[in-house]
């Protein structure tokens, strides 16, 4: 761990934690509604948002290990 991620406060800790349940709730969202779409173009756009939930949230797994 370097210098700069040893100094998050507990506040800064509880953001990237609330960070992580917004994107990991939307990324599964997106999951399920786009197993209902038929549309490919649709269902391109809702892969793509969801793989941008996901990177979100790998993110913020590396923040707060």
């Amino acid at each position: 761990m370097n210098k700069e991620e040893s100094n998050l406060t507990t506040k800064d800790l509880s953001y990237v934690t609330d960070i992580f349940n917004w994107n990991i709730n939307c990324y599964n969202a997106f999951l399920h509604f786009g197993n209902l779409l038929e549309n490919e173009q649709a269902l391109d756009l809702v892969k793509n948002i969801a793989k941008t939930h996901k990177s979100n949230c790998e993110k913020c797994l590396k923040i707060l290990k």
